[in-house]
């Protein structure tokens, strides 16, 4: 074979296997680009094995089947330069009587090969190179968002075991439903019994979702707090007697405990008391303490309860300041007048208010019962109102101390009896206290009505007196 097909042969045996490399790397990167972009987006993770074996495979198929594809065939090479160059098959002629020693045939060939020669720096020029740099761009264009394309952060599984769910039982869901008919029936105002019931019934909604239990002991608890502040917002006492207890005076921190007690009748007792202790010093003392406490304190619409206490403070100032002018028994009449007038003032809103805190008390801690939730998660504003610390409400810091003979004292409720008695109403059991407490609710009710002789009145008022506050004297 001559020299100059030769060398034309090999520069396309070069060409085709570095245009072979180029593809089969670009294939490689295009193929290794694309299972790692997969992997992050699918799996958020790389497997580096899988990533080269794939590359590997790539590399070698694109390599194989390019260099099959350009692979320099002496017949095609030749049937090409005659075409190109116009050499009327002189090229093939030379191929095919390559083995032919005659003079035609050397000199045919040597011709030939001189033409090649000259050729050599120019055969076969690349015509269409752009085709050979597709692959490239195709392997930078799927490289580029595969490196940049971060992996997503992974958090740690927790090793901590996962909370068990509330197991709500049919008993729970029952005893809720049973509590929101007791609200709807009972005398609790308007107001707070549609925001209470609204609570509740959310509650009773959400039963049948699962929640783990820390979760729903701290929704029963919010129902809780949700109830307390419904209700202890329509009830003016708390704030009032609070304030009252600020004062120095030992008359107004004793009507403060009387009024706590949302009882008419202690109210009554505490009312007989200072008048016992009065003197015409003492009623100027009073006056003057009356009106430190209450003349900042502002009356809520509808509530008559600090509007009785301002009317008897300006009934002691007007006393105190006309006393001077007159006898012991206007005096007297005149103290009477007020008291009577706050007792008669306060019955009404006392009993309200006594029967929104028996409401209050009963559901809040039945739904500590029903969901068992424990003393520590309650709040501790809730736990003081519920009477678990230091009796049923505390007011001041000597507890030990009496305020006074006969009055409410240190706010802790003594009945006769601590036995616990079966209720037909709520169909639960109840301290002997309660079911006092409700009984005095409908006696004071009727007595309030009217109808009942001044002796018969008197009558009852100190047998419940004595049934409360009897156990605490000798």
């Amino acid at each position: 074979m001559s020299d100059g097909f030769l060398k034309i042969k090999k520069r396309l045996w070069i060409k085709a296997f570095v245009k072979s490399s180029v593809f089969a790397v670009s294939i490689s990167v295009l193929a290794v680009s694309a299972a790692i972009l997969i992997q992050k987006l699918a799996l958020n993770s790389i497997n580096t094995l899988y990533s080269v074996l794939i590359g590997l495979v790539s590399f070698l198929l694109g390599f194989g089947i390019m260099l099959l594809i350009l692979f320099p065939k002496d017949k095609h090479i030749a049937k090409r330069l005659d075409k190109d160059f116009a050499l009327g098959e002189k090229t093939q002629t030379m191929l095919e009587y390559k083995q032919d020693e005659t003079d035609m045939s050397k000199i045919q060939r040597e011709d030939t090969n001189n033409r090649l020669l000259s050729l050599f720096p120019y055969a076969f020029k690349e015509k269409r190179l752009f085709l050979h740099i597709i692959a490239p761009i195709l392997a930078i264009a799927i490289l580029i968002p595969a490196i940049l394309v971060p992996l997503k952060a992974v958090t740690p599984p927790s090793t901590e075991e996962l909370e068990p769910d509330y197991n709500v039982t049919n008993w729970q869901k029952t005893a809720v439903i049973e509590l929101i008919e007791y609200v709807q029936s009972s005398a609790l105002e308007d107001v707070p019994k549609q925001e209470v019931l609204a609570s509740l019934n959310n509650l009773l909604s959400n039963l049948d979702t699962p929640h783990p239990v820390t979760e729903m002991q701290a929704y029963v608890v919010s129902i809780i707090v949700e109830i307390n502040t419904s209700i202890d917002s329509a009830n003016t006492y708390n704030e009032v007697a609070l304030a009252m207890l600020e004062s120095e005076n030992e008359y107004v921190k004793g009507l403060a405990a009387a009024i706590g007690s949302l009882r008419a009748t202690t109210v009554k007792t505490e009312l007989d008391f200072i008048k016992s202790k009065m003197s015409r010093e003492t009623i100027s003392e009073l006056a003057d303490a009356l009106a430190a406490v209450l003349n900042p304190l502002q009356a809520v619409e509808g509530d008559t309860l600090l509007p009785a206490l301002v009317g008897l403070k300006e009934k002691y100032q007007y006393v105190s300041q006309n006393m001077d002018s007159y006898s012991d028994s206007w005096v007297t009449n005149n103290v009477d007048a007020a008291h009577n007038s706050l007792y008669e003032g306060l019955s009404a809103e006392l009993l309200i208010q006594y029967e929104n805190d028996t409401v209050r008390k009963y559901v809040i801690q039945r739904l500590i019962e029903i969901f068992d939730i424990p003393d520590e998660l309650i709040p501790e504003d809730v736990t003081v109102s519920l009477g678990t610390v230091g009796g049923d409400y505390i007011y001041g810091d000597d507890k030990d101390s009496t305020l006074n003979s006969g009055g409410y004292g240190n706010a802790e409720q003594l009945f006769g009896s601590n036995d616990t008695v079966y209720d037909p109403q709520t169909n639960t059991h109840v301290s002997y206290g309660e079911i006092l407490n409700a009984y005095y609710a409908k006696v004071s009710e009727q007595l309030m009505a009217g109808g009942s002789s001044e002796s018969l009145t008197n009558f009852i008022n100190a047998y419940f007196s004595s049934l409360y506050d009897g156990s605490k004297d000798d």
